[in-house]
Parts: structure tokens; C-alpha cells; sequence
């Protein structure tokens, strides 16, 4: 269409120059060229007023996009910050450590339920238990029905002075399977339980209440001994 009306007021321009056209069909012309103008002006001004609605558009279902990308972020992080997590680890204990403590805890913000581990391979022991295996331990064999943020269980594993020599492993890969407070199945946790760092460095022992009240014990029993038997006052002469 602009290349016909090009070509159109080529052709009468050229005419005017020659003198052929009167000066009414100037005018004519003219105002025929100032229409054309018009049209071509609203022409471009409609297009780009649709470029700029489609532009708007696709501006808006982005903005939407984003804000539900958004949403559902959020709800995942507060999800997350809400789930219950179950932590399972082989450490010292708190009164020698010598004694190693298997332990199972929720250190999440809400309730866990149905908690079942297991351990790969099999949890094997060094020290005589006296047929309390751990591998008969009730959170280890029958779960846990239920553990509240913060609760802890525990139960004696190993002792490392027996461990060290054995050949029994100290790398235990474990698998964690819990649902949160509404019974929703949470994703498996799987990790690893090392403990050869206990092996490989010298600690300084440090005294705890423990040792205290060990030793309190001891005082008291000396002391009892005194008040039943006596102090007996001992003398030797001399050749």
C-alpha cells in the first residue's frame, strides 16, 4: 500500500512540474496526499498501539508467573522450616568417652511420627552386652511411634577401647524414614555415621560431674567404713 502511494505522487508531482495538471487538481491532489498521510500516520499508531498491548500482555502474565513462583516458594520454605528432621549419630557419651551412645533426634519444629531406621551394614558391637544387643533396641527394631521436637533417645552402643581392635566398622551408612505431624510421608534422609576421627587423635580427659559425684561416692564409702570398723591406730617398736 505505501508503495502504490509512493508511486502515485511520483507520477503527480511529476505532472505538476510539466505543467499538465491545473491548479485544481493540485489542490485535489493534495489534499489526497495529506489523507494518505493520515491513514499511513493511524495505520502505524494502531500497530504499535497492539504491539504495546501485546507487550502489556505478556508483561502481566510474567508479573503473575513470578508471584506464584514466589507463593509456592514460600510455602515450601515454611514448610520446610516447619517439618520435623531426625538426626542418628554414634558419639561419646556424656559421662566417659570411652562409651559410645547411639542416639536418635528430632531437632526439627514439629512432630515426627512412624520413625524407623536402618543401618547399612548391620550395627555390630565389640563390648559383652550382657544380651542387651542394640540391634534389639525398640526405636531400632520396632521404630518410634511418635518423637517431639527435641526429644532425644539414647542407648549404649560400643566401647572404643574394645572397638579399636576388633576390625568391626566405624562408617555406617544410614537411612532415616519418618512422616510429619499430619502424616504426610517425608523424603528418605540418608547419610553417613563416621566416627574413625575418635580413633586417630589424642584428647585431653576432661573431669565432669560425673567424675565428681564418683568421687563423693568414694569419700562416702571410706567414711562409712570408718564408722563401722573404726580407726585403728597401728604401733611397731622398733629392734
Amino acid at each position: 500500500m505505501f508503495e502504490w502511494a509512493a508511486t502515485a505522487l511520483a507520477i503527480m508531482v511529476g505532472k505538476v512540474m510539466d505543467g499538465d495538471v491545473p491548479p485544481e487538481a493540485i489542490s485535489a491532489g493534495a489534499n489526497i496526499g495529506l489523507l494518505l498521510v493520515a491513514i499511513v500516520t493511524a495505520i502505524i499508531a494502531l500497530r504499535q498501539l497492539k504491539q504495546a498491548r501485546i507487550l502489556r500482555a505478556a508483561d502481566i502474565e510474567e508479573a503473575r508467573q513470578l508471584r506464584e513462583e514466589e507463593a509456592e516458594a514460600a510455602r515450601r520454605l515454611r514448610e520446610e522450616e516447619a517439618a520435623p528432621y531426625i538426626v542418628v549419630d554414634i558419639a561419646p557419651g556424656p559421662t566417659s568417652r570411652k562409651l559410645l551412645y547411639l542416639s536418635m533426634e528430632n531437632i526439627g519444629a514439629t512432630l515426627a511420627r512412624d520413625v524407623t531406621v536402618h543401618f547399612e551394614p548391620e550395627l555390630q558391637q565389640s563390648m559383652n552386652t550382657a544380651g542387651y544387643d542394640i540391634a534389639q533396641w525398640s526405636p531400632l527394631q520396632h521404630g518410634m511411634k511418635t518423637l517431639s521436637p527435641g526429644q532425644r533417645v539414647t542407648a549404649l552402643f560400643d566401647s572404643t577401647v574394645e572397638l579399636y581392635g576388633a576390625g568391626l566398622p566405624r562408617v555406617y551408612s544410614v537411612s532415616v524414614d519418618y512422616k510429619d505431624s499430619r502424616g504426610r510421608q517425608q523424603p528418605s534422609l540418608q547419610y553417613d555415621i563416621d566416627f574413625r576421627h575418635l580413633f586417630s587423635a589424642l584428647r585431653v580427659t576432661e573431669l565432669t560431674v560425673h567424675d565428681l559425684a564418683t568421687t563423693v561416692r568414694e569419700i562416702e564409702k571410706t567414711l562409712a567404713k570408718f564408722r563401722t570398723e573404726g580407726l585403728a591406730v597401728r604401733s611397731y617398736e622398733g629392734e
